[in-house]
């Protein structure tokens, strides 16, 4: 512990000795008062005892730029609510829902006052957000916005932040056009309010990102991906883990789009900055030897995908609990291996672990269950068992023909696996309206060089040739 007298100011008394009023006279005790505040420095486990830690503290005073910065901000936060409001947001932060929620409710009945209002809707559309409620949430929420629109300036940040919660939650109703409405009149707001390089505006880039990579449109996905990554790395460390984050959103539009070069630098990327900032167990870890792992797999790299896969294991299996969906992510990619490998009971064995935790954890219409359909559809498509197989199709098709836009790349993806099929067992008419279907619609959803477009257009040429 470091302490700077020149840090000590002459108006306070930060710590004191109390060696003489100390019940065991051989202690050397000091008392530091309940504002004193100190920089952690480091970190390291001690040379006397692995079992424990040294951590290096120095002394900071209320002149250090960062601490100056933190009570001005919690002043300016306190001086923007009431203290029913405090209360409000303090039950709201420790899950108490219910009380919260009364105690808003009954805010909104004695106040007249529209700024109270616009603050109080707002919050109560966080609860009912948390609450898995969000039909009520947008409800609240726009009662907020409509009062904040008559109230504050057109680049007020609290409009762009209420915007954001409103296409944050339309995005859970699956509604992305309103999504996607919502989070640019967010964007535009943020951008009028900003500097260029704020983290804020970097969000909101890998917002509007993130939308488009779920709604198949990946070129506009990869350009605000980008957008987000370039403020980052010009505001942040080299080795900040929003980095990494934003380094493995790119690397997954690449993959969607097949471009598995390009995926495998940039998850590359994300590894090496999680290798140095994180400890050797921590699940995110396991994500990216997961994710490379699977590039390799598609690579046709084999061992080195095991390779990966086997370290993404060793971490996962012992920091998650069995039902976990980074676990069954995993157990997907080892099935995926093993049955390009051509070992298909190996891979039924894994794919079967990932659909158990897919059908305990997430609603029958999700679509990362169709994808757990779609996999045990191709590996019993590859076993010659082609009744199960499209028994697996069929469940895949119906999810996603639900959540999906009709014009979505996995519906092609889908409907061209049935094709093959179909193809399977003779029945070229029918796989060839599956493969047109596949190829017409590839041809509005991905780009023109994409090797799935390739292999509709040989699949179509082919099964032409057959009838």
């Amino acid at each position: 512990m470091t302490i700077d007298p020149k840090k000590v100011s002459t108006s306070v008394t930060p710590f004191a000795n109390i060696d003489d009023y100390s019940v065991i006279l051989q202690d050397e005790e000091i008392l530091f008062t309940m504002n004193t505040m100190f920089l952690v420095k480091e970190i390291k486990k001690s040379a006397k005892n692995s079992h424990l830690w040294e951590v290096e503290l120095t002394l900071i005073d209320d002149s250090d730029p960062q601490l100056a910065a933190l009570a001005h901000r919690m002043k300016e936060h306190l001086s923007e609510s009431t203290g029913w409001q405090r209360l409000g947001d303090w039950l709201l932060n420790i899950g108490q829902y219910q009380q919260a929620e009364e105690l808003y409710i009954n805010l909104l009945k004695n106040s007249s006052c529209d700024k109270n209002n616009a603050y109080v809707y707002q919050q109560l559309g966080l609860i009912k957000h948390n609450q898995q409620e969000y039909t009520e949430a947008v409800s609240y929420y726009k009662k907020s916005l409509k009062i904040y629109q008559k109230t504050l300036s057109e680049d007020d940040q609290k409009l762009g932040a209420i915007c954001k919660n409103i296409a944050m939650t339309y995005e859970k109703l699956d509604d992305q056009s309103n999504a996607l409405e919502f989070f640019e009149k967010a964007h535009d707001i943020y951008k009028k309010a900003l500097p260029a390089n704020h983290p804020d505006l970097s969000t909101s880039y890998r917002n509007i990102g993130q939308l488009y990579n779920n709604m198949g449109n990946y070129s506009k996905a990869l350009e605000f991906y980008e957008k987000a990554s370039t403020i980052q790395e010009k505001t942040l460390t080299s080795d900040h883990l929003d980095l990494a984050a934003s380094y493995d959103n790119i690397a997954s539009v690449y993959n969607n789009v097949g471009d598995f070069s390009n995926a495998l630098e940039f998850y590359d990327k994300a590894l090496r900055i999680k290798e140095k900032t994180l400890n050797r167990t921590q699940p995110s870890l396991a994500s990216s030897y997961n994710n490379i792992g699977s590039m390799h797999c598609c690579m046709d790299d084999h061992k080195k995908a095991l390779k990966f896969f086997k370290k993404a294991r060793k971490i996962l299996e012992k920091s998650m609990p069995p039902n976990d969906p980074d676990l069954a992510s995993f157990y997907s990619n080892i099935g995926k291996l093993y049955d390009n490998m051509g070992k298909y009971s190996k891979a039924i064995k894994f794919y079967e672990k990932t659909l158990k935790i897919d059908e305990i954890t997430l609603p029958l219409d999700h679509p990362s269950l169709a994808t757990s359909y779609n996999s045990m559809g191709q590996v019993y498509n590859n076993k010659g068992d082609y009744s199960k197989a499209l028994e697996y199709y069929t469940k895949a098709f119906t999810i996603r023909e639900k959540a999906l836009p009709p014009n979505h790349a996995d519906l092609a993806f889908l409907k061209h696996d049935i094709g093959v099929v179909c193809e399977n067992v003779g029945d070229y008419s029918m796989a060839r309206q599956f493969y047109e279907w596949a190829f017409s619609i590839g041809q509005l959803s991905l780009p023109s060089d994409h090797p799935h477009l390739h292999v509709y257009q040989l699949s179509l040429d082919n099964v032409k040739r057959k009838m």
